[in-house]
């Protein structure tokens, strides 16, 4: 982090909370820093009033961490540039060695490679995927959980912004 907290001008203008102040990052800019469950609640209501679409939630420990895959942390620990050629590599590569595991299949039915690799994070693999979840409070336990003594980020993003691929189907390659 940049600097100490102080009082937060764009937040308090939105909301009329004269009491949330700031917290200066250098990866996030100026990001409000709520001081009650009701602040957190206010800000993510009021900032998205005028739109009905989902919400995705990210909650991290550290706001000093960027947001990176798991599968990005893991390859910068042993390459010296990740790119999307070695990420590609690393994903089929464990897509290929799930297959042959056997995970490919659920319930009688090929997993496409999204699928999988959504499987595969869910267990623990480390995917591109970065995960999120539709509830606030799953999310704020994560910003909460891990590393208490840090300033934590819960980072919100409405489904409308999200590149416009909802209710299309998957295309793959055969």
């Amino acid at each position: 982090m940049r600097s100490q907290s102080h009082t937060c001008k764009w937040p308090n203008q939105l909301l009329g909370i004269s009491s949330m102040g700031c917290c200066d990052t250098d990866i996030f800019g100026s990001v409000p820093l709520p001081n009650s469950m009701t602040e957190i609640l206010d800000l993510a209501r009021e900032h998205s009033s005028d739109r009905r679409n989902v919400h995705l939630w990210r909650g991290q420990s550290n706001i000093a961490w960027p947001i990176h895959s798991s599968a990005y942390r893991r390859l910068i620990r042993t390459n010296r540039v990740v790119n999307e050629s070695s990420m590609q590599y690393y994903e089929e590569y464990l897509l290929r060695h799930a297959t042959h595991q056997g995970y490919r299949f659920e319930s009688g039915r090929e997993l496409s490679d999204f699928e999988l690799l959504a499987k595969l994070q869910h267990h623990g693999a480390a995917t591109r995927l970065i995960d999120c979840s539709r509830n606030i409070m799953a999310a704020l336990w994560f910003a909460c959980a891990s590393e208490p003594d840090k300033t934590g980020l819960l980072f919100g993003v409405d489904s409308d912004h999200l590149g416009g691929g909802e209710n299309k189907p998957e295309t793959r390659q055969e």
